[in-house]
């Protein structure tokens, strides 16, 4: 349309005033953003924006179209998904879905997997354990695993990160469990359970090297010494 306003063949969509100025009835505030894109060729915007649904309507009235197309990804991407997971509830972006490409989740989203169905009332319902799925969206929107101190669902857990299928949860979820997995000694006849991370805390230490089978002494004797 900018390009149409300069075209003295057709109806301009803008008056000019005494002083030559092309008159817009439009945001001023937002076509600041519409001339640095013309300007740069790509869209900057701060990190507290808000206004994209308003910015989609400017650039759609100005009819640029790689424009358009840029903040309509933008919009698509932070708009909100409602999640129907075991009957519980939840609300998140669809960019925290998509992270990791591979996932069930984000699949789900772009209709590459048909295991994942909407309800009635549009909300995607997934037949799976609803309380831990809140261990599941924290991971996705912080990328790490925060658990509770003596977390006693571990088990359960990795078997949700499984079926939505987020590898880097999966093993993480998996060291801990390898690490507070126990572990039974027999010294001097007697017996002992404990867990990994208790005989791993010294690094150095005789028993920490026991497990990793770094040292030549322990592998020898380990049918003696303990047993997993």
């Amino acid at each position: 349309m900018l390009a149409i306003m300069f075209n003295q063949q057709m109806m301009p969509p803008a008056e000019e005033d005494e002083s030559g100025q092309y008159l817009i009835d439009r945001d001023g505030q937002l076509f600041r953003y519409v001339l640095n894109y013309l300007r740069n060729g790509e869209l900057n915007l701060p990190e507290e924006f808000t206004e994209y649904k308003q910015l989609l309507a400017e650039a759609r009235f100005y009819q640029i179209n790689p424009l358009i197309e840029e903040i309509q990804t933008i919009f698509d991407k932070d708009a909100s998904v409602i999640l129907n997971v075991g009957g519980q509830r939840y609300v998140t972006s669809k960019s925290n879905l998509s992270k990791f490409k591979e996932s069930l989740l984000c699949r789900m989203l772009t209709d590459e997997d048909g295991t994942i169905r909407r309800d009635d009332y549009g909300y995607f319902t997934i037949d799976r354990d609803g309380v831990l799925f809140r261990h599941i969206l924290n991971y996705l929107r912080d990328g790490e695993l925060n658990l509770p101190k003596d977390f006693p669902e571990l088990k359960q857990l990795l078997a949700e990160a499984r079926f939505y299928q987020i590898k880097p949860l999966i093993e993480e979820i998996q060291t801990i469990f390898d690490k507070d997995a126990s572990v039974i000694l027999n010294v001097g006849g007697q017996r002992y359970v404990t867990s990994k991370s208790n005989l791993s805390k010294f690094k150095e230490s005789l028993l920490c090297r026991m497990l990793t089978e770094e040292d030549q002494t322990i592998r020898k004797r380990r049918s003696r010494l303990f047993h997993h």
